[in-house]
């Protein structure tokens, strides 16, 4: 799995941001979309086909598209709630459906949780496994907080503060979703 998935989309935003002065709305967004294509190549460069990160661009490309043909970046700005939507839609109908636990069965894949777990030495393996069963149900619900908050900021706020919303919020609910997480389990 590509750990550059952390990062990935920060440099659109930062892109679209740095380029989009006052009438500059157009070349803000074709900023948006080189920069994201530079993450693409990077990320398959680094670590080869990932099928969220080239996912992940091309919601991102048909937003811009879309901003771009409306001339509004309220399109622009709800990609990423887009993809978290689409992103907690999957996990949740893995939960309750399919009844698995997404981000245990990627740890079990990718990482292994022995090495996970002698990596935290305050946790066992089946305390680690609990953990993040539980996290595979809570991180949906924080996803989809943000994601409306993030819609919410794109079409009621200016855009450093839409920025802000969207990406250290993010990392804020993931966090949230982890504390509600290791509450719940115990």
């Amino acid at each position: 799995m590509n750990s550059f998935l952390i990062w990935f989309g920060i440099l659109p935003v930062v892109g679209f941001l740095a380029l989009g002065g006052r009438g500059q709305q157009r070349r803000a967004l074709w900023g948006a979309l080189a920069f994201g294509a530079l993450e693409l190549g990077y990320s398959l460069a680094v670590a080869g086909i990932d099928y969220l990160t080239v996912s992940s661009f091309i919601i991102m490309a048909v937003f811009i598209a879309m901003s771009l043909r409306t001339h509004d970046d309220f399109f622009f700005k709800i990609h990423g709630a887009m993809a978290n939507l689409a992103t907690a839609a999957i996990m949740l109908f893995a939960w309750v459906v399919l009844h698995k636990a997404m981000l245990l069965d990627a740890a079990e894949k990718y990482v292994g949780l022995d090495k996970l777990a002698a990596m935290n030495p305050e946790m066992d393996k089946d305390q680690l496994s609990d953990f993040l069963r539980v996290l595979s149900l809570h991180v949906p619900v924080w996803m989809v907080l943000h994601a409306f908050l993030t819609v919410h900021a794109a079409r009621y706020w200016s855009r450093w503060a839409w920025a802000l919303v969207y990406l250290p919020g993010l990392f804020v609910a993931l966090i949230l979703a982890a504390i509600s997480a290791q509450v719940a389990i115990r």
